[in-house]
């Protein structure tokens, strides 16, 4: 390093000196184009300010690259959400119920409701059964009236008596339906049926509480000869289909 005299205030400085350190001028030593000299490209700042700038460059790419990745692999697999109230498990089913508890279950099932006697119609049932070519057999038109009441009667008692039948009202109302035609109702018939059907169920329900009982074979039955919207059983068919039961053997009698 070389000193020189200001150009301005005459006083020595380095030659190399961008401001006079007296008088503050520019280029003291006046040397051609010092003031206007560009640093040099390849100084410490520069080299780490560009090496800055291209790391952030290839972090930016990298998280660019990371975040598409991930999108990507979210829309192939989804993560699973929380199971919601509509999405639980369904409850497991109950344990079969035993045939002995299927009979039971009824016990103390309410008075059965049926038609009412005037809906009957007997006397349009019977004028119409005792007529021939015309004529009406007036004694056979009076016992079959008589016979028509009585069987309504009876009725109403074997529904007080054994309303506990299961599915009784959806069989009784099965039963009246099929006796009914033409707006007239035979109730004389529908006793003797659902007197005929709990004879069978008092039957079947007697073999199923004896010792011996096939569990098996009287539920395969049951499943067999339970029909309708709601359900019924036929019992004597139920009855019928457990006696022809390989194994079946009569239980003895009570005492």
């Amino acid at each position: 390093m070389a000193l020189k005299s200001c150009r301005e205030c005459g006083k020595e400085i380095s030659d190399q000196a961008e401001l006079c350190p007296h008088c503050g001028i520019k280029n003291p030593a006046g040397i051609a184009g010092a003031a206007a000299r560009p640093k040099d490209a390849s100084s410490p700042a520069k080299e780490k300010g560009g090496v800055g700038k291209g790391c952030l460059t290839v972090i930016v790419i990298l998280v660019s690259v990371v975040g598409i990745i991930s999108v990507i692999g979210n829309q192939q697999s989804p993560t699973p959400g929380p199971v919601t109230s509509d999405q639980q498990p369904p409850a497991p089913a109950p344990a079969p119920m035993s045939v002995q508890d299927f009979i039971k279950s009824f016990a103390g099932g309410g008075v059965l409701t049926i038609p009412t006697e005037e809906s009957g119609n007997y006397q349009e049932l019977c004028r119409e059964q005792w007529t021939n070519a015309g004529t009406l057999d007036q004694d056979q038109y009076v016992y079959c009236v008589g016979q028509e009441q009585q069987g309504y009667n009876a009725l109403i008692a074997l529904t007080h008596d054994y309303s506990d039948m299961p599915n009784a009202q959806a069989l009784l109302d099965s039963t009246v339906s099929q006796w009914t035609k033409n707006g007239y109702r035979d109730d004389n018939e529908i006793q003797y049926v659902f007197s005929q059907q709990i004879s069978d169920f008092k039957d079947f329900r007697w073999l199923a509480n004896s010792s011996g009982f096939n569990e098996d074979e009287g539920q395969q039955c049951l499943d067999q000869w339970t029909s309708g919207t709601p359900q019924f059983q036929d019992w004597g068919e139920v009855n019928y289909c457990y006696k022809q039961s390989p194994d079946f053997k009569t239980p003895p009698a009570s005492n």
